[in-house]
């Protein structure tokens, strides 16, 4: 399967970028994002990727909101993470339309039943300093 890319049509709000600054981000003459580390960034996630395989980040947003971003302390069973060849989302379970984290299609296929997502803690962060991960593959 070729490599997938940033799932498209989501809102930009500032939140997490794994310490890159998107300011780093740049374009094609065709408006298409020129890799930051073999990956990319946006205001709600980032994402690296192999020829194989695409992480994409979604660091918590250090409140309980919930929108475009992972809310803090957010539980995995709290969390409907749909993950399919073309498209995927990660939403709030019972959540409305306002409270869609991510939804979108992929840049290419790719393979849901190879693929995965976890919740992670980040450098030993107790509070509001976990991620989510996606790993597609």
């Amino acid at each position: 399967s070729g490599p997938a890319t940033q799932p498209t049509g989501k809102k930009n709000v500032p939140s997490a970028t794994g310490g890159r600054s998107l300011s780093d981000v740049r374009y094609t003459e065709e408006g298409l994002q020129v890799p930051v580390g073999n990956g990319g960034v946006t205001s709600a996630y980032y994402w690296t990727q192999t020829l194989d395989e695409v992480t994409v980040v979604i660091e918590e947003s250090g409140d309980s909101r919930v929108g475009d971003v992972l809310p803090c302390n957010v539980r995995g069973k709290e969390l409907d993470v749909r993950i399919k060849t073309t498209t995927g989302s990660v939403r709030l379970k019972g959540a409305d339309e306002g409270n869609i984290i991510i939804d979108g299609k992929w840049g290419g296929k790719v393979r849901p039943g190879d693929s995965s997502w976890s919740i992670e803690s980040r450098d030993g962060a107790k509070d509001c300093g976990r991620c989510l991960i996606l790993s597609l593959d």
